[in-house]
């Protein structure tokens, strides 16, 4: 529990987020080891070995980056029409 607490705290700061986002911060470590190869494993990731299929990690990106929201126009038109 003290290596999740301490990588926890240093993801944090390393990435200048906020410590109340700690629940994230600890999903995010506990997320990255299943969907990452390992020696071990032959170079499968364990999650490859559990569901016999590979991890699709596309979506994965630099801890803390700075991330925007496109919304379609639509999307846009309807949450200017719920403002007023």
């Amino acid at each position: 529990m003290a290596s999740l607490t301490n990588s926890t705290w240093a993801m944090s700061r390393g990435s200048g987020l906020s410590l109340r986002f700690w629940a994230e911060v600890m999903g995010t470590f506990v997320y990255l080891p299943n969907h990452s190869p390992m020696a071990m494993n032959e170079g499968r990731t364990p999650y490859e070995l559990f569901y016999r299929v590979k991890s699709d990690v596309e979506h994965i990106c630099t801890f803390g980056c700075v991330v925007k929201v496109v919304l379609p126009s639509q999307t846009l038109a309807n949450l200017t029409t719920m403002q007023r």
